[in-house]
């Protein structure tokens, strides 16, 4: 063999480790690439969940306090049928009417803060003589 064909294989030798270790190097790439996919997709899905839930909490957080105004009301035992006619009814009632409920409501509401402080200045008295 000549010195010139085994120099011309020692460089195939060492393109073809070159090309092996680029392909190594290519697979852990794409590895890491998929991984850093499955990252971002578990976080895209946590976050729309999160965003899910708060959505969640604040429209239960809502019809809660629905639900307390028809009991502050007295109409909570009211059957469906007759308390969402009334509902709809509001949306015909004339701005002056829908301004005397709006006082009125804001009335109630500032009643029963009243009364809720007064109770508790009496508890806060009967816990200092205790």
């Amino acid at each position: 063999m000549s010195l010139e064909y085994e120099d011309k294989m020692i460089k195939l030798k060492s393109n073809e480790k070159k090309k092996i270790e680029i392909h190594k190097k290519i697979v852990k790439t794409d590895e890491r690439i998929r991984e850093i996919r499955r990252e971002i997709a578990n976080d895209t899905r946590r976050l729309n969940t999160s965003e899910k839930n708060e959505k969640w909490k604040q429209r239960t957080r809502k019809l809660i306090e629905m639900g307390v105004l028809l009991e502050i009301a007295d109409i909570l035992n009211e059957d469906k049928a007759t308390l969402l006619g009334y509902f709809m009814k509001f949306q015909f009632l004339s701005r002056d009417e829908i301004k005397d409920c709006k006082i009125m409501g804001g009335e109630e509401f500032q009643m029963r803060e009243e009364k809720k402080q007064i109770l508790k200045r009496r508890l806060e008295k009967k816990d200092e003589f205790r």
